[in-house]
């Protein structure tokens, strides 16, 4: 079963939570290629176009949505500290190459890169603590489908680099573990290593094609005692009147439309199906297998659960989290989601004119709902999935069936 989160009041005021310093260890790596990992991106047209998409987004959603989203990577960041100090001697291992003491982390879809520090400095927060006086390295792979998200993600890596030097030259106190954290081009659903330690991933898991065969390799490419941190979007992330539904109402009423009036039925089948609206009805979502993710992840944990005898993983968080998102006005709102949000896509998928033909008819809508005039403050209700996820051994002949053993 899911539910909201245990002691759901804002993270950091939960206890033995604080504030981790910016500052990156001894050494940090900022490359878009290493010769430790190796990387593979999907050439199909709709992850060219996500690719694409991203990109052109990638300066305006890192300001824009980052801080929005912030409250949901600080839920993720306290409960991968609340595993790391459940059993923090299952996270380290001996590199054979180095023999060092190695903390191998993979951020699939890591966007501009913003939790790639912050997971460094978590872990470097709960083990330093332990390992005082002890070389152990934290390696943290971000990879994204999106060149220019892995471009600002670089940057911002860069940026801490320098403010570590700063740091050191200050002869600031700090953590005896090295950081080397790399951000890569690559496919999100092929992760490089099956040797990791965490996995943590904030809103990138729906947007992928299967994203429950994506859950699966993930944990499949944790080492046993591995933690999985991911929080994704939900097909329904607000009630029918929120702005996300009541857009998607809308571009579903004119892909439907358009079909009507059309007549090459071949063709406009594969826009709709290029645009993915979601479903009218039960039937339809019974049959799509883009909008009904989040249910076949739950039936496929409760299908887990009921064998512990082929158990791979034990659930420690499986629940929605919900976060006041505030806006200007609903203009704000709309401009942000169709030039450097989630909608961008569909400028390219559909053309402009499709876009913004649609503007006027959303805000009358979002009116109709309760908001009187263009300028009024608007604020809604999202929720998204949060699961954490410990790895307790490996899956039959090597293969880990991601199946769940407690909730």
């Amino acid at each position: 079963a899911t539910g909201y989160c245990r002691n759901n009041h804002h993270p950091k005021e939960k206890m033995g939570f604080r504030k981790i310093p910016t500052i990156l260890s001894r050494s940090v790596m900022t490359s878009l290629s290493s010769p430790r990992f190796t990387s593979s991106t999907s050439s199909s047209p709709l992850s060219l176009i996500l690719a694409e998409s991203w990109s052109q987004a990638s300066t305006g959603y890192d300001r824009v949505f980052i801080p929005k989203f912030q409250p949901w990577t600080d839920d993720g960041l306290h409960y991968l500290e609340e595993a790391l100090r459940h059993d923090p001697s299952s996270f380290v291992s001996k590199d054979k190459e180095e023999e060092n003491e190695v903390i191998h982390v993979y951020v699939p879809c890591c966007g501009p890169g913003q939790e790639l520090i912050p997971v460094a400095n978590t872990i470097e927060n709960v083990l330093g603590e332990k390992k005082k006086g002890k070389a152990t390295k934290i390696q943290v792979l971000g990879l994204d489908l999106s060149p220019g998200m892995v471009e600002v993600a670089r940057r911002r890596i860069e940026a801490a680099s320098e403010d570590t030097k700063q740091e050191q030259d200050k002869k600031t106190t700090i953590i005896n573990l090295d950081k080397e954290i790399t951000a890569v081009v690559g496919d999100a659903a092929l992760p490089p290593s099956s040797n990791n330690h965490i996995v943590f991933s904030c809103f990138g898991l729906q947007q992928l094609p299967d994203p429950l065969s994506t859950l699966q390799v993930w944990i499949q490419s944790l080492r046993v005692g591995g933690v999985a941190v991911v929080l994704y979007w939900p097909p329904k992330v607000e009630e029918d009147n929120g702005p996300w539904s009541r857009w998607s109402q809308l571009v579903k009423a004119k892909l439907l439309q358009e079909k009507k009036d059309a007549e090459n039925e071949k063709k406009l089948t594969t826009v709709a199906a290029a645009a993915n609206p979601p479903p009218s009805n039960k039937e339809e979502s019974n049959k799509s297998v883009s909008t009904d993710f989040d249910v076949q992840i739950t039936k496929f944990l409760k299908e887990q659960q009921q064998d512990e005898t082929k158990s791979t993983i034990s659930i420690l968080q499986n629940c929605y989290k919900s976060h006041e998102m505030k806006w200007k006005n609903i203009d704000e709102f709309w401009t942000s989601m169709t030039h450097y949000g989630p909608w961008k896509s569909l400028r390219l998928k559909r053309g402009d004119d499709f876009v913004d033909g649609l503007r006027d008819e959303f805000i009358n809508v979002m009116k109709k709902g309760g908001k009187d005039d263009d300028d009024d403050e608007m604020s809604h209700l999202p929720k998204a999935r949060l699961l954490v996820l410990v790895k307790t051994r490996e899956g039959n002949d090597g293969n880990d069936d991601c199946n769940s053993s407690k909730l």
